[in-house]
């Protein structure tokens, strides 16, 4: 997931996916990221300090009642320089979002 998120954050120029993530054709799923932090689930990563576009999902672990927290993002938006993946036992991507925003406010 994290060769995912460094995909992503340089539109394709960096990981093992050899994808070419320019163009207008991709403005919505950058700016689906982007509202996620500002709007959606991954609220908890927004900081005023810099800015940051990722996705959050919970998975259920199969034939538990526990599930998986995770985050995926990037920072700052406009040039990267940060690409982070955090999954969290026994949590949603809300709380997932959260630390990695505590993880990058340090880094930043």
């Amino acid at each position: 997931m994290l060769d995912v998120a460094i995909t992503l954050a340089s539109r394709g120029r960096v990981g093992s996916g050899g994808v070419d993530l320019r163009g207008a054709i991709y403005a919505p799923l950058y700016d689906g990221m982007q509202r996620c932090i500002t709007a959606g689930t991954g609220r908890d990563a927004w900081t005023a300090r810099f800015s940051m576009a990722g996705k959050t999902g919970t998975s259920e672990i199969e034939g538990t009642r526990r599930t998986v927290g995770w985050f995926l993002g990037f920072t700052p938006v406009d040039e990267p320089r940060y690409a982070i993946v955090v999954m969290q036992p026994n949590a949603r991507g809300a709380e997932a979002a959260a630390i990695a925003r505590q993880a990058l406010e340090i880094l930043m």
